[in-house]
C-alpha cells in the first residue's frame, strides 16, 4: 500500500472517531503530570500548611476515594465525548487547562502547600495481607494506597485533582444557549464526578479544603476568557484547515454547504 493511502486511512480514522481530541486531552494530562511530579520533588521548594478550622470539622470519609481515584480517567471519558458534540466548547476547556496548569506550576514553585494527612488511621489496612474484611476497609486500603504513591502531599493549592474536576465539571455544565450539548445522561455524570472528584480532595485529606475550593475556581472563571480565546482564534484564522478541523462541528459543516449551494 503507497504511503498516500495510508495517510489517508490515518486521516480518515482519525476524523471519524475524533483522535486527534484524544491526543490533545493526553497532552494535558501529561502536561499535569510533569508539573506535579517536577515540583514535589524539587529539594529548594519550601513547604507551607493552610491547615483551617474547617478542616477540622471535614471528617475523613475513605468511600470518597471512589471518586479521587476516578481522577485518573474521566477527564479522558467526558473532554473526548464532549469533542464529538461541541468541539468549540471542548477547544475552550483545553485551552483552560493548560493555562491554569501552567499557572498551578508558577505557584507551586513560589509558595507550595503540603498536606498534614491523617496517616495513622489508614496504616493497618493494605491490600493482600488480611486487614480487608468489608467495603469500609475496603476504601481506607484505597486512601492507605494514595498516601502511599503519593508520599510528599505537596502542591496543595490549587488542587491539580479539583482544577481537573473543574474541567470535568465544565463539559457537562450547560454555560451558553448555543451550546451543543452531550446526551444529558453524559452531562449529568459528568458534573456528579466533577464536583465528586473536587469533594473527594478533603473528604480523603489529600488537600485542605481552602485548596479544593481554589482549584474548582480556577478553573470554572477561566474558562470564560478561553472561550473568548477561542471565538478570536476562529474568526482571525477562519479559513486555516487545522482551525476548522479543530472547531467545525458537523452541523457547522452541514450548514456551510448549505450556504454555498445557496449562493
Amino acid at each position: 500500500m503507497k504511503n498516500p493511502e495510508k495517510r489517508e486511512k490515518l486521516k480518515a480514522f482519525c476524523l471519524k472517531y475524533h483522535f486527534n481530541f484524544f491526543i490533545l486531552v493526553l497532552a494535558l494530562f501529561i502536561l499535569n503530570g510533569l508539573v506535579y511530579e517536577i515540583t514535589a520533588i524539587v529539594p529548594f521548594i519550601e513547604n507551607h500548611h493552610l491547615y483551617m478550622a474547617v478542616d477540622d470539622a471535614i471528617p475523613l470519609i475513605p468511600e470518597f476515594c471512589f471518586f479521587y481515584t476516578t481522577f485518573y480517567a474521566t477527564p479522558f471519558v467526558f473532554l473526548y465525548a464532549l469533542s464529538f458534540y461541541d468541539k468549540k466548547k471542548f477547544d475552550a476547556i483545553f485551552i483552560d487547562g493548560c493555562i491554569t496548569v501552567i499557572l498551578c506550576l508558577i505557584v507551586y514553585l513560589i509558595w507550595n502547600v503540603q498536606m498534614i494527612r491523617p496517616e495513622d488511621e489508614v496504616a493497618a489496612y493494605w491490600f493482600f495481607d488480611g486487614s480487608i474484611h468489608n467495603v469500609h476497609e475496603f476504601f481506607l486500603a484505597l486512601v492507605h494506597f494514595q498516601y502511599v504513591v503519593d508520599p510528599f502531599a505537596r502542591n496543595g493549592i490549587p488542587s491539580l485533582h479539583a482544577l481537573f474536576a473543574g474541567l470535568v465539571f465544565l463539559s457537562g455544565c450547560p454555560l451558553g444557549r448555543k451550546e451543543k450539548h452531550m446526551p444529558i445522561a453524559l452531562r449529568i455524570t459528568a458534573m456528579i464526578f466533577g464536583v465528586g472528584i473536587a469533594c473527594s480532595t478533603f473528604f480523603v485529606k489529600q488537600h485542605y479544603f481552602i485548596d479544593a475550593v481554589i482549584g474548582f475556581g480556577l478553573a470554572i472563571v477561566a474558562y470564560f476568557p478561553c472561550k473568548l480565546i477561542v471565538k478570536k482564534i476562529i474568526e482571525k484564522y477562519k479559513d486555516n484547515e487545522i482551525i476548522k478541523l479543530l472547531t467545525l462541528d458537523k452541523d457547522d459543516e452541514d450548514q456551510g454547504k448549505q450556504t454555498e449551494q445557496s449562493n
